[in-house]
């Protein structure tokens, strides 16, 4: 089975956030072609059939991160068209006013200005703070990605190296210096209303936490906290029968075994990691993810 993963999917946009990296609209409909023909799709009835009952299967389920305001404007239609049925990962914060996730204030930024600056305006602010970098040796960070070496940085500092609390107290500020409205939500995110209409189309609606923190650097608590509150955010958008997570960021080192407690605990049916691999084995809670940019064509 191929779970693939997918993020920004826009047009070719030559604006400020035409500087994001996403796959575009056209490379998202190749893809679709390309899967169809060689592998076919599976519905969500067979990917939970399977599942369930340990078939092995070659063909191909799609995920998106992140309610991204992609996900409605242009994915829908097109899974629409298609008769497709993806797995939508909710952050629950994004429906409060003006809220935008650490890892997407980070996008926004480098979107808009050169990466140098924005890691040497950064290191000003830890030192005027007082904050120190915790340096996180885990060699999974970004193995599956290519970034330019002051992007790289940045990214990994905001969201590896940085406690959550820091990271926002520092991109808030970064925000103030570059002016940066907090209205820009709602053109990063989807709203409750459009995942609505997603949800009583067929899609299916998971959770993708709270805040989008590191789960494994959380305590039990906290970790069972972003998790239950998450999905009573979602409780009119996701059916019991398919109760799904994906984990933010993904990475295996991003969860532990107090994650995956807290799922069988709250009867979560599967959860999705991001390990770049073709998903061979039956861990419910540990689903192997490849992502969309393997597929470039």
């Amino acid at each position: 089975m191929k779970v693939i993963m997918y993020h920004y999917v826009r047009p070719i946009d030559n604006t400020l956030e035409g500087n994001l990296r996403h796959l575009t609209v056209e490379q998202f409909n190749r893809q679709l072609d390309y899967f169809q023909k060689k592998f076919g799709f599976l519905t969500p009835e067979e990917f939970k059939y399977n599942f369930e009952n340990k078939i092995k299967s070659n063909k191909v389920i799609l995920t998106f991160d992140d309610g991204l305001i992609d996900h409605y404007q242009y994915v829908f239609p097109i899974l629409k068209e298609r008769d497709l049925k993806g797995l939508f990962f909710i952050p629950t914060s994004i429906f409060k006013d003006n809220s935008i996730l650490n890892v997407h204030k980070v996008h926004y930024l480098l979107s808009k200005f050169d990466s140098k600056i924005i890691h040497e305006s950064s290191l000003e602010y830890l030192e005027f703070f007082e904050i120190n970098i915790e340096t996180n040796q885990e060699n999974e960070i970004y193995k599956y990605s290519i970034h330019e070496p002051y992007e790289y940085k940045v990214k990994r500092l905001f969201n590896y190296e940085l406690s959550y609390s820091n990271s926002r107290a520092v991109l808030n500020e970064l925000f103030i210096k570059h002016r940066i409205s907090k209205d820009i939500s709602t053109e990063i995110y989807l709203n409750q209303k459009q995942l609505n209409e997603m949800s009583k189309s067929g899609q299916i609606i998971g959770s993708h936490t709270i805040n989008h923190q590191i789960l494994s650097s959380l305590s039990q608590k906290d970790q069972a906290s972003e998790i239950e509150k998450s999905f009573n955010a979602l409780s009119d958008y996701y059916s019991p029968e398919f109760k799904t997570i994906s984990y933010p960021f993904g990475y295996k080192f991003t969860y532990n075994q107090i994650t995956l407690s807290i799922l069988e605990k709250q009867n979560v049916n599967y959860g999705f990691i991001f390990d770049n691999k073709e998903s061979h084995e039956f861990k419910r809670h540990e689903i192997s993810r490849e992502d969309c940019n393997k597929f470039i064509l």
